[in-house]
């Protein structure tokens, strides 16, 4: 997925742009990546807004939202990416789409996994899933589709559970060295 994103502002602004803008303003990428994961959390029916940068504008050089409208236009994402002030906003079917390999994959490992382990013949299984996609109701819907007569357990705090999960893995492995 966010390869995905990545294509789209290489697309839309230039590869080298783009690649200038990752290398000098980390800090700032590393914030539009934050604000697209935020994005993901939520199910919306209307078009996703993601704030443009002020080192992507710098890496622009002096060109306004003009430009940045033309290339837009001019890009093969015409029909679902809007410039407004600074922001670009993303229609929810292209932003949905965007996750449809995470999807494919993850429902795939699944019935591998279910399927390895003779799972698939129970006819209910819980299906636990933490960490920051967890809390993605994109992703949360796609495994309850994909497996309507499972069970999906997404925990109010997902980054909390792995936090606990990896102190008492830890601390299971401490106990472990001591033995031997």
């Amino acid at each position: 997925m966010l390869h995905n994103f990545e294509n789209i502002f290489a697309n839309i602004f230039g590869k080298d742009v783009f690649e200038d803008f990752v290398g000098h303003y980390q800090s700032e990428y590393n914030d539009l990546v934050n604000d697209l994961r935020r994005k993901i959390k939520s199910n919306q029916n209307r078009k996703v807004p993601l704030h443009i940068p002020a080192g992507m504008m710098d890496e622009l050089k002096d060109v306004g939202d003009k430009h940045i409208r033309s290339a837009i236009q001019q890009s093969v994402y015409a029909d679902c990416i809007s410039n407004v002030n600074e922001s670009i906003k993303i229609s929810p079917e292209f932003f949905h789409n965007l996750f449809l390999e995470i999807g494919a994959n993850v429902k795939k490992m699944l019935k591998d996994c279910f399927d390895s382990s003779s799972l698939s013949k129970v006819g209910y299984v819980n299906v636990i899933v933490v960490g920051n996609l967890a809390s993605s109701a994109i992703l949360t819907n796609t495994i309850k589709y994909a497996f309507p007569s499972h069970h999906l357990v997404a925990p109010p705090e997902p980054n909390v559970v792995v936090i606990k999960g990896a102190v008492i893995y830890g601390q299971e492995r401490k106990s472990d060295t001591r033995v031997r």
